[in-house]
């Protein structure tokens, strides 16, 4: 297993804030790497710099070209436009995707027809990541991609990713708030509050002294004895 990704001294700052203070990590091919950290802590800032999206300071280096999925926390858009699941589909993957099958893996297939502004959250968090995974990407950046699914909906999605992952498909790049879903489907974790904290694998990093340092003196206590297997 090889590095996918390189990120060196990466820093940004909006004016004089800092927003993100010199974080280094790699990513390797197949792994799912979790991000986690309090409110505030840079990690959206941080994902989207790696992809390009806002400026920053230090090095972001991909060792062989690849395909990229992203799946925002949330999007924005004029729901009063009038474009289909099925057209979104068809206007960024071309006519000839099988729309219904595509979103099949979602559990989503019922939803091809509907206006894209008539989704609740969690639907429309199904769509974006049924388009992003037909895509067929190498690498794979979801933020919160459980965000305003059920718990068992969201542990669908999670274990989608897992087995992806597992079979040598797909990278796996994610912010996640939920600690339980770090310790049962992440190869690594990687902590951040503005800086790094800790990076590792979830069960030896994410120790009380770190929750504490992270999330302060009242974080709850989490159970992880269903991590997952390495």
């Amino acid at each position: 297993m090889h590095p996918l990704l390189t990120v060196e001294h990466l820093s940004v700052k909006f004016g004089q804030n800092v927003i993100v203070d010199d974080v280094s990590f790699s990513i390797f091919e197949g792994q799912v790497l979790a991000l986690v950290g309090p409110n505030g802590a840079g990690k959206t800032t941080l994902m989207r710099a790696v992809l390009g999206l806002v400026p920053y300071e230090g090095q972001v280096e991909w060792h062989e070209p690849a395909a990229l999925g992203f799946v925002p926390q949330r999007l924005d858009f004029d729901r009063t436009v009038p474009l289909t699941v099925t057209e979104i589909f068809i206007a960024m993957r071309g006519r000839a995707i099988d729309v219904p099958k595509a979103l099949s893996l979602l559990g989503a297939s019922h939803l091809a027809a509907s206006r894209l502004g008539d989704l609740s959250g969690g639907e429309l968090q199904r769509v974006m990541l049924a388009l992003a995974l037909s895509g067929k990407p190498k690498m794979l950046f979801l933020d919160e991609p459980a965000s305003g699914i059920d718990v068992g909906g969201g542990e669908t999605i999670y274990s989608l990713i897992h087995d992806l992952a597992e079979r040598g498909r797909i990278t796996v790049f994610l912010i996640s708030h939920d600690l339980d879903v770090v310790f049962k489907f992440a190869d690594e974790v990687l902590c951040i509050n503005k800086n790094m904290l800790c990076r590792g694998v979830p069960t030896k990093v994410l120790t009380s002294g770190t929750l504490k340092q992270m999330y302060g003196e009242h974080v709850s206590h989490f159970s992880h004895g269903h991590h997952r297997t390495h």
